[in-house]
């Protein structure tokens, strides 16, 4: 019944100043800014071949373009040499564009606007027994404005400025040498990932409702990592190493959705191991990753064109088992 090339064109241009102010050989603060340009082109029909019912269509061309300022904020005081805290403040966007529709329906946006965030930061880096322990800490609030969201409009799904997101969290890093060989590091990650607000339109596309958890975003992950090296000559060294990784369970989609279902996918831990031997200039490592084979599945989405509708999902698994053998030199 339908068909249609779409072709796009994406230029951007930009420039940044960065600048640090030392106060004192303890405090310092900084700050920049980014100026963007951006300039688009989008043809619907391309070249002329397309159909609705069966029916030429005429080709479309929309243009854009757009300037986009960014900002940067830093205050760092670092009461010991081996101690720093910092406060860090930035926004980012993502580009807008226009509406690729040949017929949007009455009140539908025509133009989208970028999204944009602001992020908050607040952290500390620590070496301490003489540098064998290091630790960093950094919590963060982000605020996601103007979300670029499928929306409902007059029967037709369009895209839009729907709605806005609140993103809470913690990073916790430990890395810790107790000998001059051994390095065993580990870091742990929460997330609290929400829609703050939503349109209507958005709400009745995919079904989205203030509170619910942005989709395929888990409130937990961890790593610990371990590498040994083994001196086995003046020029050879061997290494040992191992990574257990780990990924809390999250939704593919949104609870309310028609036709994307919401599904829990479940949390997911894999171990990779690895060794190897290097003389002179040269290396060879041997890695086995995902060593138990653990089936896990990263994206789950169902594209109905209506409620019910018998159709299968798409899925992405992680990577099964792998073997790899690496040679590498040095010039």
């Amino acid at each position: 019944l339908f068909r249609g090339l779409t072709l796009s064109d994406y230029e951007e241009i930009a420039g940044f100043v960065n600048t640090t102010l030392y106060l004192s050989d303890r405090f310092d603060i900084g700050g920049g800014i980014r100026f963007a340009h951006n300039k688009q082109r989008a043809e619907l029909a391309a070249g002329g071949d397309a159909i609705s019912f069966y029916v030429p269509r005429a080709s479309q061309v929309f243009h854009f373009s757009d300037d986009v300022l960014t900002y940067l904020a830093t205050a760092r005081w670092r009461p010991s040499r081996d101690i720093s805290l910092y406060l860090r403040a930035a926004s980012g966007y993502r580009p807008g564009g226009p509406q690729t529709n040949s017929t949007p329906p009455p009140g539908a946006q025509t133009v989208i606007d970028s999204d944009t965030v602001w992020n908050y930061e607040a952290g500390i880096n620590a070496a301490l027994l003489d540098n064998s322990l290091n630790i960093r800490l950094a919590g963060y609030h982000i605020d996601w404005k103007n979300i670029q969201l499928n929306t409902l409009a007059g029967g037709t799904v369009l895209l839009s400025n729907g709605g806005d997101a609140k993103v809470d969290g913690f990073e916790l890093e430990l890395t810790a040498r107790p000998s001059p060989l051994l390095t065993v590091a580990a870091n742990l990650g929460y997330t609290k990932a929400r829609i703050s607000r939503v349109d209507p339109g958005v709400a009745a596309s995919i079904g989205a409702a203030s509170g619910d958890w942005l989709p395929l975003t888990a409130d937990w992950t961890a790593a610990i990592i371990a590498d040994h090296r083994i001196p086995l000559g003046r020029e050879v060294e061997a290494n040992l190493g191992a990574t257990l990784k780990f990924r809390s369970d999250m939704p593919s989609s949104f609870p309310g959705a028609f036709l994307d279902p919401n599904v829990k996918i479940p949390s997911l831990a894999t171990i990779d191991l690895r060794a190897g031997i290097r003389f002179d200039r040269f290396e060879v490592q041997a890695r086995a990753e995902n060593v138990t084979n653990q089936f896990g599945i990263s994206t789950i989405a169902t594209s109905r064109l209506f409620p019910g509708q018998d159709v299968p999902s798409n899925v992405t698994v992680n990577r099964p088992r792998t073997f790899t053998l690496s040679v590498t030199t040095r010039f």
